[in-house]
């Protein structure tokens, strides 16, 4: 039934599904009269840093959001990035390499300071940046990530 909703096809009552792309939300509240309805205004790309502001009213919000980082902080400088992640190379690979078949991400052990380092002298992507794509990033990970780039960062220095 999902895909009859998603094109509007009759027989699916008085359910229907709306895709809003390039949009995100900004504040969400129940619909004032409603029976349970949420308000949401969304802010929705038009154009390259234009933004437009739509009210919806809906049961159910479904979220899509793609685990791509926003990397216009180091486009310019020398990181080398995974193409399968997007994620800072070194680390990239050594994840991709311990998750083999997949298995338990809860299991997963940091993989040492030398996995942080780029050809950006100084330049350490942390925390879910550093996965890229990859939706298994734990904060414990993040935080051993933290005391690894301290623990280079006293070295250099």
């Amino acid at each position: 039934q999902g895909n009859n909703l998603s094109m509007g096809k009759k027989g699916t009552g008085n359910l229907a599904v709306h895709y809003h792309r390039n949009s995100h939300i900004v504040q969400l509240e129940e619909a004032a009269g409603t029976d349970g309805l949420i308000k949401i205004e969304l802010a929705q790309e038009v154009n390259e840093g234009e933004w437009e502001t739509q009210y919806v009213e809906a049961d159910i919000i479904i979220s899509c959001c793609g685990y791509r980082p926003n990397d216009s902080m180091w486009s310019e400088v020398q990181v080398h990035q995974c193409f399968a992640t997007a994620g800072p190379m070194k680390l990239a690979a050594a994840l991709m390499a311990s998750s083999g078949g997949g298995g338990d991400c809860l299991a997963q052990v940091s993989h040492g300071p030398e996995t942080l380092l780029n050809p950006e002298p100084g330049m350490f992507i942390l925390g879910m940046k550093s996965y890229g794509r990859g939706s298994s990033f734990l904060l414990r990970i993040g935080h051993q990530q933290v005391a690894d780039t301290m623990d280079l960062i006293q070295q250099q220095g």
